[in-house]
């Protein structure tokens, strides 16, 4: 046998022994942590967000949820590979998105105090966001 293999069995058989002691030290953690954010003004739940979901179809709805410049905002979802829209009530133009792009939006969306998530669901719906609680 190699010794990775009798160290794996090691590991097992001490956790096993030490099972009880394992979940009792877990438990405890976590009642000590479900206290902490009680008393933190967090709900039971855990950390829960203040708000639902935003729907977000176009540039300008994301600048009227979040805020932030224009022009650095434009250059962040045109590298996320979201469309632009000449007109209020144009139809999206196919797109495709941009990992690297979302990636850099999402951040800047989670610097702004939000949360955000990219939509499945709605056609017109790019993603959605929503304020998290300030901690």
């Amino acid at each position: 046998m190699s010794s990775d293999a009798e160290f794996r069995i090691l590991i097992r058989r001490s956790i096993s022994r030490r099972r009880n002691v394992l979940v009792a030290g877990i438990a405890k953690k976590f009642l000590e942590n479900q206290e902490f954010l009680k008393a933190s003004g967090f709900r039971e739940a855990g950390l829960e967000l203040a708000s639902e979901w935003i729907s977000i179809s176009s540039l300008s709805q994301l600048r009227k949820a979040t805020g932030g410049r224009f022009q650095n905002l434009k250059e962040r979802w045109v590298k996320a590979g979201f469309p632009l829209r000449q007109h209020r009530g144009d139809k999206s133009e196919s797109w495709t998105l941009s990992e690297e792009g979302w990636l850099a939006l999402s951040l800047w969306i989670n610097k702004q105090g939000f949360e955000a998530r990219l939509s499945g669901c709605p056609k017109d719906v790019i993603f959605e966001i929503r304020k998290t609680i300030d901690r």
